[in-house]
């Protein structure tokens, strides 16, 4: 029986000795996370938050993206970015909503678009309310939060882009993404988010949370071997069925302009790239009635438009040209 033991056992190592070297041979890897390193001066620009996972510290920030590309970000006490508007408490209010597009990751405040914005709309005040790594789920928590509280918005604008797709819906990929950024970011460490997730019940909307630390839990060896990475990713699969990120999308944009309407806010989704599925999204949220702003850009392909190779977000020239497209596509009614 001990014998018998050992070449079952000897047979089972073997295998996996073979199946590793197999997908070595048709070009598997081992997981391999793209290194990203973001220094913030003084630290914890970003901190964790029981309803969005993370949100802004307020302060005044110097931010080192792979110890290459710098700038300065100054966060308001209410947890938004500065649009440099001084007299926000008496003006009619504009809202921004979205991912570190909007908040303008990789620009100074001042070149960021919702602050070119502000500048260009006296009567009004931009309300920067963009988070690195946000989908459209928090920005949805976010108006809704504030609605509760009584307050008055006069616009919410929600900036869209299909990578927010996964976001919402919290699937494997991103999980394990999130976890790594959380600890580039020093939060996982130090404190614990909830990660809100959107999931369809018969079309109806569900809003379920992930605490940090159950964002990611791999098979063992997955950083290392090829076969344990192949067998995480069939595991992937199998989590992601049912997750149809582009449904839980639309739904949410649904529940949030009817929740607009019925608090006299306008709303609008803002597409930020220029793509199949932007193009797609505006045609269907254009059938439903909810309006909708082309401001694509080819931020992942053309050069011209990001910060490549120190980082890939919108450079400068991106936040002025959303900026003028913004301005120019909302109509004179707007602002009046």
């Amino acid at each position: 029986m001990k014998e018998r033991i050992i070449e079952i056992t000897g047979i089972f190592f073997i295998t996996i000795l073979l199946a590793e070297c197999v997908l070595r041979i048709l070009g598997f890897e081992h997981y391999r996370q793209e290194t990203y390193c973001i220094q913030a001066t003084p630290p914890a620009s970003l901190i964790s938050h029981s309803t969005y996972g993370m949100a802004l510290n307020p302060g005044s920030y110097k931010i080192l993206i792979n110890d290459s590309l710098e700038y300065t970000c100054q966060h308001l006490p209410d947890s938004t970015r500065n649009t440099g508007h001084k007299n926000k408490t008496t003006l009619p209010e504009i809202h921004l909503y979205g991912c570190s597009f909007t908040y303008g990751m990789g620009v100074d405040d001042e070149e960021s678009f919702a602050y070119l914005l502000q500048e260009k709309i006296s009567d009004y005040a931009i309300i920067n309310k963009g988070v690195p790594a946000y989908g459209n789920l928090q920005g949805y928590l976010q108006y809704l939060e504030e609605i509760k509280k009584g307050k008055d918005i006069d616009m919410a604008i929600a900036f869209y882009a299909p990578f927010h797709e996964e976001r919402n819906v919290m699937n494997p990929s991103f999980r394990s993404q999130m976890h790594y950024g959380l600890e580039v970011l020093g939060i996982l460490a130090k404190e614990k988010g909830r990660f809100p997730h959107a999931r369809l019940n018969d079309g109806n909307l569900e809003i379920g949370y992930l605490d940090s630390e159950e964002l990611y839990r791999p098979i063992p060896l997955r950083d290392y071997s090829a076969l344990a990475n192949a067998i995480q990713e069939i595991i992937n699969g199998y989590q992601s069925l049912g997750m149809d990120g582009t449904k839980a999308t639309i739904t949410i944009f649904e529940h949030w302009a009817r929740l607009c309407h019925e608090n006299g806010t306008e709303f609008i989704v803002a597409t930020l790239l220029d793509d199949a599925p932007s193009l797609e999204m505006n045609d269907i949220l254009k059938k439903k009635g909810i309006r909708t702003l082309p401001l694509g850009l080819d931020i992942m392909n053309d050069k011209q438009y990001n910060n490549l190779p120190h980082d890939s977000h919108p450079n400068a020239l991106s936040h002025r040209i959303y900026a003028e497209r913004l301005f120019h596509y909302l109509s004179p009614e707007s602002f009046h």
